[in-house]
């Protein structure tokens, strides 16, 4: 795979895995009634948000738009989340549902850094970048387990 695809593959995943991360933490500001807590995600959203902007404004200089988490993914999440939350909206099991999409993303784009080895270092410095807001929060998250 050329650099444009590589890069175009890339900034995708990352655009993908930052919505998603928008998406779960706005599900679960909305469980939360812990203020700190709450606090805490809202910091993961303007880091998802931007990063997310980042990647569509990458993606825009290919003449690509970016493409979005779908409806079915959209449906798991938002099922995932009320099914997870039904019995249990204590800030340490929200943390618990953080660490483990978080740990997943982190694993997700490790793999999209090892098999896309001629990507851009703009898109390489934005998939590390990912990484490092996913290993962020699982550190925050883990001071709320209990």
């Amino acid at each position: 795979m050329d650099q444009n695809k590589q890069d175009i593959s890339a900034l995708n995943n990352i655009y993908k895995n930052a919505s998603m991360g928008i998406k779960a933490t706005q599900l679960l500001v909305e469980k939360s009634d812990d203020v700190e807590f709450s606090r805490t995600l809202h910091k993961f959203l303007a880091d998802y948000t931007e990063l997310k902007e980042k990647a569509a404004e990458g993606l825009a200089k290919y003449g690509q738009l970016p493409q979005d988490t779908d409806r079915m993914e959209d449906s798991a999440l938002w099922m995932g989340v009320q099914m997870n939350t039904l019995i249990d909206k204590t800030s340490s099991h929200m943390a618990e549902m953080l660490i483990q999409g978080s740990s997943m993303g982190i694993v997700d784009n490790t793999k999209t850094l090892n098999t896309h080895k001629n990507i851009s270092p703009q898109a390489q410095r934005l998939t590390q970048r990912l990484i490092q807001i996913e290993e962020d929060n699982v550190q925050a998250m883990k001071r709320y387990l209990s």
